[in-house]
Order: structure tokens, then sequence, then C-alpha cells
């Protein structure tokens, strides 16, 4: 398994003209190809988020997200990430070019459209067909 990590400053939008600097440890995985990890560590807790490798790409340069985790442009140097949770939505923004080092890393690792390849299917079905203890 081969791991990539970086560490970022985002902006965390609590108001209309308060934001507040949130460190964010991104991970890529070739063990879940598909995936991006975002961990936020906090004074008490951190708080992860998982959301696909294509919907952080595809968030560069358009708007897009389906569920919890949605991506837009904010303008040529930041993106808004906004993920919902149970105690409502949290509105981040990041910088492009950090996030483009990061996917660029990550392609490096697994190229785009060839992430199938890098899971064990035998395994996952073993996992699926095992009886629960």
């Amino acid at each position: 398994m081969d791991l990539i990590t970086a560490r970022t400053t985002m902006q965390l939008r609590t108001g209309v003209d308060t934001v507040v600097p949130v460190t964010a440890e991104c991970s890529y995985s070739t063990a879940d190809p598909f995936a991006v990890r975002c961990q936020f560590p906090g004074e008490r807790d951190s708080v992860d988020w998982v959301f696909g490798r294509d919907l952080l790409a595809r968030g560069l340069t358009a708007g897009c997200g389906d569920g919890d985790v949605h991506i837009a442009p904010a303008d040529r140097q930041n993106v808004y990430i906004a993920v919902a949770g149970p105690n409502g939505v949290a509105l981040l923004v990041a910088s492009v070019s950090d996030l483009v080092d990061f996917l660029t890393r990550s392609y490096a690792l697994v190229p785009k459209g060839t992430e199938g390849a890098h899971i064990d299917w035998d395994a996952c079905i073993d996992r699926l067909l095992a009886s629960p203890s």
C-alpha cells in the first residue's frame, strides 16, 4: 500500500465576513484508490471526511457534488468545499494550487481510470459473503 499526504490550511467560513483558518491533513492511499481523506484535527477530536477523488478533481473547474459533499470554484485561486453533517454545513475555502499538487501526486500513484485495478476484488467479495461475527 502506498500513501501520500498533504497538509494545507483552509479557511472555515463562519459568517459573511468571518473566516477561521483550519488545518487539513489530506491523504490518498492505493488501498482505497477512489477516495480522498481529509482530516481536520481539533482540540479534543478530529473530524474526518472521505469523498471521491474524481469529485475533488471535477470541483476545481465546475460545481459538483451530491449528498454531503459539494465542491465548486470560488475564483481562480480557491474552491469552496461544503460538507454537511448532523450539526449543519461547514463551508471551507481551499487553495486550488494545493489541491492540484495533491491530486497530481495521487495520479502519479494511481493514474485516472486505473483505480479498479488496485482493488482486491476477491477480498471484497469474501468480506461481503462472510457471516457476521
